[in-house]
């Protein structure tokens, strides 16, 4: 959008043919502030461009890097557990703590049913995915189900922990920049 044209001027918006060089204020030094934006503003007959930035702090970094990683992970929880019943992924609702008891409910359910040499039958409580879709079980299968959802819960929560730890170790605007929370 800019061409440096020299030591504090720019082409005023490039994008504009008629476009011309304007005087840039200066920022401070590389490394110490992060930009918003930019003003411009007719200064005498001279177009001026201001940038509007603040002062990058590793504390702040480490705050919104901590604050987008508990969004991205809360939103892996609100997708849900993935799970193929044999007619199309579904997923299952685990974002809410209430969520969580009743899976665990209905492991206890499905792993009883199994003690009591029941564990080919199908399970009195049936699932229903966060597609509205219900699904009949047997034991064996609901426990099996149960099983690969806590893998799942584990990997996200190894996940989150393990992110955690490796912003604590970033000092960088660039290491901060390159964060990636995936989707």
């Amino acid at each position: 959008m800019y061409a440096n044209n020299g030591p504090n001027w720019v082409l005023c918006e490039a994008s504009d043919p008629g476009a011309t060089l304007c005087q840039e204020e200066p920022l401070p030094p590389e490394g110490t502030y992060r930009v918003l934006g930019y003003n411009l503003f007719d200064v005498g007959g001279v177009p001026v461009l201001q940038w509007r930035w603040v002062e990058w702090s590793l504390e702040d970094a480490k705050t919104q890097a901590l604050a987008d990683l508990e969004a991205a992970y809360q939103a892996r929880m609100e997708a849900g557990f993935a799970h193929d019943f044999g007619d199309g992924v579904e997923h299952l609702q685990v974002s809410r703590t209430e969520d969580q008891v009743r899976w665990l409910g209905y492991k206890d359910a499905c792993e009883d049913q199994i003690a009591a040499g029941f564990g080919a039958a199908p399970v009195a409580i049936p699932i229903r995915s966060f597609e509205n879709i219900t699904h009949t079980v047997t034991a064996n299968e609901g426990r099996a189900l149960m099983i690969a959802l806590r893998g799942w819960m584990a990997t996200q929560l190894a996940w989150t922990w393990a992110m955690k730890d490796h912003i604590e170790t970033l000092t960088t605007q660039e290491q901060f920049a390159a964060l990636d929370f995936g989707s």
